[in-house]
């Protein structure tokens, strides 16, 4: 297994039960983009492929197809290599690991050289649940290595209540007296390292045991509770995670699945609104519901029963005594039976009485206090909380009186304030600290109130009373203030710790409606004054109200919860840096809108992530004036833009307007169309990589890159959400093209769209660190068709000759299903239809291939010869060269061969590091080399197909230098330089000088590998050792066959021999997988048991064929060739392929290799008419000799070399 086990978890809502708290999970972050209450967070970038040696890392990791990757450090790559994160390429074989390396998200910790530099931590807050009473953290950790005391090796872990100081609760510390026997990793090695860490919770001294790798069955990491803060009560947790980032090797450290946990109340909190004393008839007091559902009144009391002189306390209710009503003035009252306030609703209480107070506002209460009629009427009274405790009593009191809302379930020993609200003076004040109480349950042990706060330090709405027609309004919904977390009421919140005084006002009376106070009219401004001219609002935290043209609507579900709005075009000012475009936010969008609506729009002016937006979100806040108005002007644009689109800046004089660009765009990438529904678009022709067309240089690829982030845009579809087409109940079709992406309606790299028109919107794509300006479409006014400039090949071009040799990079061709290739029999059976397609399309003789599952024949064989397969498909004979399993690495170079047309000459050869150090065969794949014989004309050619290693990987001080080469490439350089000089030793013993080296070198034109390349083995150019790159001679510096980043390049090359150029007749790239969208590939529509969820395909529409087309991400090179025999006949029954002819073609000389040291007496040269024109002596040679042909006319010759038991005839070229 490589992946974690989710983490799962279940919130349960209650209403106003008996049972007040409930053991629940506060909060949690499970580092695969799900999290709960998680308010705010710090130092948690995602891991960004650009770390030191072992790919050094402090943040998020994730290994998972479309992941952000994981360095190998981290990664145990014992069982299967990444592919699906954008690594590119595999990692080295190694015997540590913390998880597998398809494992979903973690946070992980490793600093192998120092890179990353200490000191580093992050923090994590948990919030929003208002305030809990904290049960235990709990939080899954990793590691493995040995780590070194004296390095700073370990981490600690702290955690902090409602913004107090942090203490410890996991501190992890080299123990170096003793060592550790791991898990094993997944290939089943049992690594025994010295020096463990040792976990210490809670600040104590005794540890609890030593940290672990993963489980490899499962993939999850042990879990650790802190108990440090049980019983106590909080309203937020933070949580700290500090680590010195030592360089210290491969030391790898997990933290995963961080959970807060705790007992929530499941009453709902209430809110006292309104309250009006004096010197109206009609008192009342008013009741509001703020939660998001309906609350049950059953149990919930209503009271001004307080005085301090005989002790009379509303919650005395427990008692049955003293708690109000009979001949004390105030009550104490109880809602009616089933009475219920829903979410958002204002009710109210009529002090005295119902018909006095529909005489004062022309209105009935929603309850009366008592019946006050001579007949009874239908307004609900409310209830006596005790025997008598409602008796008529003479109302509020002006001079000072308190309000208080409660909950009591009639058997407890305390109540549970709701809200509470004081005036006047603090007579009538509360505090309850300390108080003890028994009530009526079973046992007769009291329970003590927590602290209220203080009476002189209870701060009173007014120190007078309020005028008539006034009343005293709540104006902060929110309590501003309030203490919470260590009070008496819901969720530990101290209602008698409110700032009233703040929170209240004066103002003329709202009885059941919203409040007046507190409510600041909105200013009326046009959408420029808004924006202003920099980029961030002079207005923000500024209720205004704006009045404009809708011109783009993304209210339905799952969309952007909002709507754009531009000003008329005469409403525009004179200032070009100021936009004229606004979203509003409506989150769920109460009136609907349109596209051409005028309306009213009134909100709070925020900048959200960088975007300026209005949050409109009350029922009132939108209002239509009228439709089908004409739409703003777009703004033109062209591309280059002033700056990268990827800055803030660039774009801030248009943001949420509506453009154009008059640019012609073409599509250069198309890798997140799946997941966040995008393509990026560039400025007339999409862009080669930097090295495919210049030497590295950092300033050159500076320059370079900031051209690049000025020259494209990202076309969006209508949302922020991830895989947003299978997240649904019902599949949805991909965005683009429209109406949506299928066999038939289909885009290709370098396809073009005229006059692109939309809503420019500085956003995410849907997970942090992807803000970008992108072009939101506005479907149903303008149009956004592609013009196909690009289309597909159904063949490829003629490269003619006798014989054809192809390198094809298959992607990852498993007989083993599991998320490295297919998932299914079901997806290997499509695999192999569209690779067979590909294969019988190029017609290839011989056909090297890359990303082979390394099991010797099995993945071969079930190519060719499995349902539809290469043979059955093709109607011919190939057969795989049989190399056995080579190397270490999960995946491995191979040959197929047409039998009719080919045959072996020899074995094959490998290069690894046992031949050449140099060659390291840990991170590139080993090389493997096979001569072959045309059948038809005699002629022998030795091919070598290469996988090097990729950029995107981790080499130990090896590292990117931004220069546009990437990571490692010195290792492959190094392995270059080794190729060709095994090649120089003839390694197949072929006797013959025509070398043709293929495959993925993971190395752009002009990069080391590819130089050292064409030097040939002397390094030195213009020499007869040199090779020719067939690619660029024959398709120019056009040609192309990967796709990374919206950049063209190549990465798949043909190299020959200088000799082998000669016979060369052609060379293409098809382009069949390059420039497809990869949805056309293999994968279907099923979850398949080793497939996250996103790794489905929409099945709305067909994007299936068992064509060629995005048969893998490389497109496969094509090589014809005339080849001219070397051997023309062997005189006598001697043949000895350790007599060697280098080079040939030769120049001014040419040198004899004798391998096994034969005895040799004399070579002969005569030219076609049989005439000797040359004798050379060779008694005197040992291994090797080079003569002189200078003299020799340019042509063919046959060279006759004697010996005491053999003669050989070679037949040499003279350039």
């Amino acid at each position: 297994m490589k992946r974690k086990l989710p983490f799962y978890y279940v919130l349960a809502l209650f209403l106003c039960v008996t049972t007040n708290y409930a053991q629940t999970t506060l909060g949690f972050e499970d580092f695969d983009n799900n999290s709960l209450n998680l308010s705010n967070s710090a130092n948690v970038a995602d891991y960004g492929m650009a770390g030191g040696a072992g790919g050094d890392v402090f943040g998020r990791v994730d290994g998972q197809a479309g992941g952000n990757g994981m360095p190998f450090d981290v990664a145990d790559d014992t069982e299967a290599d990444v592919s699906g994160a954008r690594m590119g390429d595999n990692f080295p074989d190694d015997t540590s690991g913390l998880v597998g390396q398809n494992s979903t998200g973690f946070f992980a910790l490793n600093d192998a050289d120092g890179v990353e530099g200490p000191p580093n931590n992050a923090t994590w807050t948990f919030s929003g649940w208002g305030a809990a009473t904290l049960s235990s953290i709990e939080i899954d950790l990793a590691a493995i290595g040995d780590f070194e005391a004296g390095s700073s090796d370990g981490f600690l872990i702290e955690a902090a209540i409602d913004g107090g100081a942090f203490q410890e609760i996991f501190k992890a510390v080299t123990n170096e007296s003793t060592s550790k026997t791991y898990r094993a990793l997944d290939g089943g090695f049992v690594p025994d390292l010295n020096d463990p860490l040792e976990l210490f919770t809670d600040g104590s001294s005794s540890s609890v045991g030593f940290l672990d790798k993963s489980d490899p069955i499962t993939g999850a990491f042990d879990t650790y509770t802190s108990s440090l803060f049980n019983g106590l009560s909080a309203a937020s947790v933070s949580i700290r995670l500090s680590w010195s980032g030592s360089p210290s090797g491969s030391e790898p450290i997990g933290i995963d699945n961080i959970s807060v946990k705790g007992e929530t109340s499941t009453l709902l909190p209430l809110l006292l609104s309104e309250v009006t004393i004096t010197p109206t008839a009609g008192e009342f007091i008013e009741i509001y519901n703020p939660n998001s559902t309906a609350v049950d009144l059953t149990d919930i009391y209503l009271t001004d029963a307080t005085f301090a002189g005989n002790n009379t306390y509303y919650y005395n209710i427990v008692t049955g005594t003293n708690a109000g009503g009979g001949g004390f003035g105030d009550f104490l009252a109880r809602f009616p039976t089933g009475a219920s306030i829903a979410a958002g609703e204002y009710q109210t209480i009529a002090i005295s009485g119902s018909e006095d107070y529909n005489l004062t506002y022309g209105i009935a209460p929603t309850y009366e206090l008592f019946e006050d009629g001579e007949t009874e009427d239908t307004i609900p009274d409310m209830l006596e909380g005790l025997m008598g405790s409602i008796d008529n009593q003479g109302g509020l009191t002006n001079s000072g009186e308190v309000a208080i809302l409660f909950y009591w379930d009639g058997e407890s020993d305390l109540v549970t304030d709701l809200d509470y609200v004081l005036w006047g003076d603090s007579n009538e004040a509360v505090d309850k600290t300390g108080v003890s109480i028994d009530g009526p349950d079973a046992d007769d042990l009291g329970s003590t109130y927590a602290n209220d706060t203080p009476l002189a330090n209870q701060v009173l709405v007014s120190a007078s009373g309020h005028s008539n027609g006034d009343s005293y309004q709540r104006q902060d919904l929110t309590e501003g203030s309030e203490v919470s977390g260590s009070g008496n009421g819901v969720n530990g919140d101290d209602e008698t710790s409110e700032n009233l005084n703040d929170t209240w006002c004066t103002s003329p009376y709202t009885a059941g409606l919203v409040n007046d106070c507190g409510v600041v009219e909105p200013v009326i401004v046009l959408i420029s004054e808004i924006q202003g001219n920099t980029g961030t609002s002079p207005l923000e935290n500024t209720n205004v109200s704006v009045n404009a043209i809708v011109i783009g609507d993304y209210q339905e579900n799952n969309q952007l919860s909002g709507f754009f709005i531009q000003e008329e075009d005469e409403d525009v000012d004179a200032d070009l840096m100021t936009s004229e475009g606004l979203f509003v936010f409506c989150q769920t969008c109460p009136v609907d809108v349109t596209v051409g609506d005028r309306v009213e729009v009134s909100g709070n002016v925020v900048e959200s992530f960088g975007s300026t937006q209005i949050e409109a979100t009350g029922d009132e806040a939108i209002r239509v004036i009228s439709n089908g108005n004409t739409i703003p002007t777009p703004t033109i644009l062209t591309l280059p833009a002033p700056a990268g689109t990827n800055m803030e800046a660039t774009y801030e004089s248009v943001e949420n307007m509506l453009i154009t660009y008059s640019t012609e765009l073409v599509v250069s990438d198309y890798f997140q169309l799946a997941r966040y529904g995008q393509l990026v678009l560039t400025a007339n022709n999409r862009a080669k990589q930097y090295t495919d067309a210049n030497e590295p240089s950092v300033t050159g690829y500076a320059a370079y890159i900031e051209e690049l982030e000025s020259s494209r845009v990202i076309l969006d579809d209508d949302n922020n959400i991830q895989n947003s087409t299978i997240s649904g109940p019902t599949d949805e079709s991909y965005f683009w093209p429209r109406p949506g992406l299928s066999t038939t309606n289909l885009i290709r790299g370098g396809d073009q769209i005229s006059n692109l028109t939309g809503i420019m919107h500085w956003s995410f794509a849907g997970q942090n660190g992807t803000n970008a300006w992108r072009i939101r479409p506005v479907l149903d006014t303008f149009t956004y068709d592609f013009t196909s400039i690009n289309p597909r090949i159904v063949s490829p071009e003629d490269v003619g000759g006798s014989l054809k040799v192809a390198s094809f990079n298959v992607l990852n061709y498993f007989t083993t299903l599991n998320e490295r290739g297919a998932n299914s029999t079901a997806e290997l059976n499509r695999q192999r239809e569209k690779i067979a397609a590909a294969i019988c399309g190029l017609n290839a003789d011989i056909v090297g291939l890359i990303e082979i599952e390394n099991n010797g024949t099995t993945a071969l064989d079930d190519l060719l010869n499995g349902p539809n397969g290469i043979n059955t498909l093709c109607g011919a004979t190939y057969v795989a060269v049989d190399a056995g399993v080579i190397g270490t690495d999960q995946i491995a170079v191979a040959f197929i061969y047409n039998t009719a047309t080919v045959s072996l000459e020899g074995t094959p050869a490998i290069l690894d590091a046992s031949v050449d150090p140099r060659f390291n065969d840990n991170k590139n794949r080993p090389a493997l080399a096979q001569t072959f014989n045309e059948i038809s004309t005699e002629g022998v050619l030795t091919i070598v197909v290469n996988h090097l290693k990729s950029k995107g990987s981790s080499c130990s001080g090896d590292q990117d230098l931004n220069d546009g080469a990437g990571n490692c490439n010195l290792t492959r350089a190094e392995a270059a330089s080794a190729l060709v000089d095994w090649l120089a030793t003839d390694p197949t013993d072929s006797g013959d000088s025509d070398y043709l080296i293929i495959g993925d070198l993971n190395s752009y034109q002009k990069e080391d590998p590819i130089s050292n390349i064409l030097l040939g083995s002397d390094d030195i150019e213009g020499t007869t050792d040199d090779f020719a790159d067939l690619i660029a001679d024959y398709q120019g510096p056009d040609g192309y066959g990967y796709v990374f980043d919206g950049q063209l390049g190549n990465l798949d090359y043909a190299l020959a021999t200088d000799n082998l150029a000669e016979q060369i007749t052609g060379t293409t790239v098809w382009h069949i997988n390059a420039d497809e969208i990869s949805l056309f590939d293999y994968n279907d529509d099923i979850q398949d048991s080793s497939e996250a969820s996103f790794q489905r395909e929409s099945s709305a529409l067909p994007i299936y064929e068992a064509n060629a087309f995005r048969a893998s991400d490389h497109d496969p090179v094509l090589v014809g060739l005339d080849l001219v025999s070397s051997t023309l006949a062997i005189d006598d029954m001697f043949i000895d392929n350790g007599i060697i002819l280098f080079p040939n073609p030769a120049g001014e000389a040419v040198t004899l290799l004798n391998k096994n040291n034969s005895a040799l007496q004399q070579a002969t040269i005569k030219d076609m008419n049989g005439k000797t024109v040359q004798v050379i002596n060779l008694s005197d040679m040992a291994s090797q000799k080079q003569f002189d042909i200078s003299q020799l006319a340019a042509g063919v010759y046959i060279v006759t070399i004697e010996g005491e038991q053999k003669i050989v005839i070679k037949r040499l070229i003279k350039k």
